[in-house]
Order: C-alpha cells, then sequence, then structure tokens
C-alpha cells in the first residue's frame, strides 16, 4: 500500500505500508512528493518537488528513484498509472494560450501523445493500463456557466487502434448509464467507471458500472 504522509503543514513524503510497518520513501530531499500508482513488481510512479527548478514525475524501482524525463518543448507530463511491464500513462498538456492535455504514454524514456477526445476542451488524459497495454482515459470540458453543484463534464474514454474513443459509444444506447469517467481497468479488459445522470436541475446520481468485453 502506499500514501502521502504529511511532515509538517506544508511538506509531505510518500510512504509504504508494507508487513505492518509504514516506511517514509521520500523521494530523497524533496519538499513535496505525492505517489499515483503501484504495480505488482512494487514499483512506484508519482510526482516530486524540490524547488521551482526541479520538480516532475518520478519512478521507484529496487529502492532507487528515476526522475522520468521531461515531454517534449513547451509542455508539462503527468503520470498516473503503471502496468506490470512498467508502462506508464498519464498526461501531456500543451502550454499554449489554454492549456490542452492530451492522453500520453511514457516507454523507455519517451513520452508518447495518444491524442484527445475530440471537442474535449480541456483535454484528455491517460488514467489506466493493463498488462496486455489496453489504456483507459478521462475527457474532460470547460463550464460554460458556473453552478457550485454542477462539476465540470467528464467522459470515460479507452484508446483503441490509436484512437481515443468514447466509452460510451461502445454500451447498448438503452443502458440508462452515463460513462462520466473511467477508473480502472483489469487484464481481463473490464472496466471500472463512474455514471452520472441528471435529475432537473441540481440532483446529480451517481453509480459504479463494471463494463466487460463480449
Amino acid at each position: 500500500m502506499i500514501g502521502e504522509g504529511w511532515l509538517n503543514n506544508y511538506s509531505f513524503h510518500i510512504f509504504l505500508y508494507e508487513n505492518g510497518q509504514m516506511v517514509d520513501i521520500g523521494p530523497p530531499g524533496s519538499f513535496q512528493a505525492a505517489p499515483a500508482a503501484i504495480n505488482d513488481a512494487g514499483e512506484i510512479i508519482g510526482s516530486y518537488y524540490t524547488s521551482s527548478t526541479d520538480n516532475g514525475q518520478f519512478l521507484y524501482s529496487n529502492g532507487r528513484f528515476t526522475k522520468l524525463a521531461a515531454g517534449p518543448p513547451g509542455t508539462t507530463v503527468t503520470a498516473n498509472a503503471i502496468n506490470n511491464n512498467g508502462v506508464i500513462v498519464g498526461a501531456i498538456s500543451y502550454n499554449t494560450n489554454s492549456t490542452v492535455s492530451h492522453a500520453a504514454l511514457y516507454s523507455k524514456g519517451i513520452w508518447t501523445d495518444l491524442g484527445t477526445l475530440p471537442g474535449a476542451t480541456t483535454g484528455t488524459a491517460a488514467v489506466g493500463i493493463n498488462t496486455a497495454g489496453q489504456i483507459i482515459a478521462v475527457a474532460g470540458y470547460r463550464v460554460t456557466s458556473y453552478h457550485p453543484f454542477i462539476p465540470a463534464k467528464t467522459v470515460a474514454c479507452i484508446i483503441q487502434n490509436g484512437v481515443v474513443v468514447n466509452l460510451n459509444t461502445l454500451i447498448p444506447t438503452n443502458s440508462g448509464f452515463n460513462l462520466s469517467r473511467a477508473i480502472a481497468i483489469n487484464d481481463a479488459g473490464q472496466i471500472l467507471c463512474n455514471t452520472k445522470t441528471q435529475n432537473g436541475v441540481l440532483v446529480s446520481n451517481e453509480h459504479a458500472v463494471l463494463l466487460t468485453p463480449k
């Protein structure tokens, strides 16, 4: 088990809970560090911050921390998930007039842009990958008019044949579900999703749905 342990009001490290013990694993010298995911081999990914000029994403493996390579020029990267082969997925954010993210894959020291769901105004982020390399993602949309009880729209996605696909288009149209977020994918290809439906103006009904491939 991994988590985030606060040292004081402004500094936190990653902890690993194993065999009944909680161990601070740093990273060494970090001012702030947060884990994102762990795989069956005990490899951990996350983000760290030492200073304004030393921060980014890391991989912890066999007791050692390795900084992940930066993304293409003019971008920032985020690592969200790692499979049992050590392949990492996340997002590349392009720092143009407005930051828009694309789903991304990190392997052998290189970030690869996997694209975004067409029309997703805040972009797309990969959030899960199984051992077979199947990738799930979440696409987001900007709020056109703010309301405290209605969050911004999100859509659960899967990446198929190099294209980001809205998962809602792959389930029966009469299912009654609106798949809002993809949460996890296992090695059987089953996908856990959040759903959201609107009743009237303010009330939002949320459920968890497990999608099983035919």
